[in-house]
């Protein structure tokens, strides 16, 4: 998995651990065309509900690109 996420710091309390996930890529997501994810992710968050969107990205991850 490749990622960067925004996380909750916990130091009130342990359900302040919600992510902004600006990007998710899982080893099985990828192809010819690569499948990311990003949204919100509730976890213990009850302030929180997950709500993630699937973006199709036109290239194989795997190989070098910019």
């Amino acid at each position: 998995m490749l990622a960067a996420w925004l996380v909750g710091t916990e130091h009130l309390s342990a359900e302040h651990s919600g992510e902004i996930c600006i990007f998710e890529i899982d080893a099985e997501m990828i192809g010819e065309t690569t499948i990311s994810r990003s949204g919100i992710k509730a976890h213990h968050d009850s302030r929180l509900v997950t709500d993630l969107a699937e973006v199709a990205v036109p290239l194989d991850a795997a190989e070098p690109h910019t």
